[in-house]
């Protein structure tokens, strides 16, 4: 698999407001979090936005060409309807 050079931050952002809230050297992302395969070749994550709607919570990550990479969409349990409630 190919891989891609990685210019070596990401930026963080909140998707509500398009604030930067962090931008962290790659040495500070875990290794699945700094590329993403598309294909045959490892490409480079270089901006993550975060939007909340709710309970859901929708990550977005791009690719140096401004190319979105993987979307994630995660949901927060329902606490009053869990086991024993």
């Amino acid at each position: 698999m190919q891989r891609g050079t990685h210019p070596g931050t990401i930026v963080y952002v909140d998707g509500t407001t398009g604030a930067v809230v962090d931008e962290l050297p790659i040495s500070q992302v875990p290794e699945a979090g700094r590329f993403v395969a598309v294909g045959d070749t490892l490409v480079p994550v270089v901006r993550v936005v975060a939007m909340r709607t709710g309970a859901r919570r929708c990550i977005y990550e791009y690719g140096p060409q401004d190319e979105l990479l993987r979307a994630t969409e995660q949901h927060a349990a329902n606490r009053s309807t869990g086991p024993g409630r």
